[in-house]
């Protein structure tokens, strides 16, 4: 029995060459698909970027910004330029901080140095040509001395008398400090901070020794002599159309305990728009209250400058109620900006 492979041989490619055009197609139909997607993202990516909306700029718009933008790009090209051109410069030398001139008014002590013998190192002899200068300054620590008043006497022999030249008025009265110290302890306490006992260490280093206890004395009749002026300046002070006012916390130290609270300095200056005669006052108070201030501007009739805090207000209006007659009240007046 014979059979005839042929048929069969041909119909394989048959099915083969069908599964791979079904298979091409699909894939064909896949790709059109996905181009299709992506024109769409394209698109849809180019109506964002290039296309118009409603927050769009109109021509007219646009131009100005467009006009704008070149103008800046230009400044921006211009600025990088000079920024590179000074990129390559060379680095400046750095410049030497001048030394400031000492004050001709201070004593100048001359050192002179001169060549002995003048003479090089060969035996020949020099011929001054010049001299340099150069100045240091220098400070003397405090430097004590002791005034020695000599009174003549005098005798008349026929009245019986006996006389003596009068001595210049002293601040404090048959007392050892001369107005120059005095000076010095009060300046070193209240503008310098120095408190007594740490200037009785400084002048012990300078060879004399004096106790904190008569330099506390002093200093109160020192306050006592000062009055008048204090007096003064505050009647000058209140005479002034605009005054500025503040309080500070310091420290007070209590005597016999130890122990600090809280006190207050009122400062009362005048304007520099109203007066050439400036003028501070310095008030030492206890408290903050309101009654410093009224106790200060009870003949003050001006404008008072000064922060937000009630206790001037409070002041105003406890002056007002006081003043006789009660309904002319009080005449100064509150800026607080």
């Amino acid at each position: 029995m014979i059979f005839n492979s042929t048929p069969w041989a041909k119909m394989k490619p048959r099915s083969t060459h069908a599964n791979s055009s079904s298979a091409w197609a699909a894939q064909l139909k896949f790709e059109q698909a996905k181009n299709q997607a992506l024109n769409f993202e394209i698109a849809r990516l180019k109506q964002w970027r290039f296309g118009s909306s409603s927050e769009s700029l109109d021509t007219k718009q646009s131009e100005l910004f467009e006009s704008g933008l070149e103008a800046v790009l230009i400044e921006e090209s211009k600025a990088e330029d000079e920024g590179a051109d000074e990129a390559r410069k060379p680095a400046s030398v750095k410049r030497q901080p001048k030394r400031l001139a000492l004050p001709e008014g201070l004593e100048r002590i001359e050192h002179r140095y001169e060549i002995e013998p003048a003479v090089c190192a060969l035996g020949h002899a020099l011929k001054r040509i010049g001299e340099e200068t150069s100045e240091q300054l220098d400070c003397v620590p405090a430097q004590f001395f002791v005034h020695l008043h000599i009174r003549g006497k005098y005798a008349c022999v026929c009245c019986q008398t006996i006389l003596a030249a009068a001595m210049p008025a002293q601040v404090i009265d048959k007392g050892i400090p001369a107005a120059g110290l005095l000076a010095q302890v009060i300046v070193a306490k209240f503008d310098d901070h120095l408190p007594l006992f740490r200037q009785e260490e400084i002048y012990q280093r300078s060879g004399v020794f004096i106790p904190r206890s008569s330099m506390g004395g002093w200093v109160g009749q020192c306050g006592v002599r000062l009055l008048p002026l204090v007096q003064a300046m505050t009647k000058h002070l209140l005479a002034q159309g605009v005054l500025h006012g503040d309080e500070t916390p310091v420290k007070s130290l209590q005597p016999g305990l130890g122990k600090t609270h809280q006190a207050y300095v009122w400062a009362w200056r005048t304007s520099d728009l109203c007066t050439t005669d400036k003028a501070v006052i310095y008030d030492f108070a206890k408290s903050r209250s309101g009654e410093n201030a009224r106790r200060m501007l009870k003949d003050f009739e001006g404008t008072l400058v000064v922060d937000d805090y009630s206790g001037y207000v409070a002041a105003k209006d406890m002056l007002r109620r006081t003043t006789i007659p009660p309904n002319l009240g009080h005449r100064w007046s509150i800026d607080t900006t």
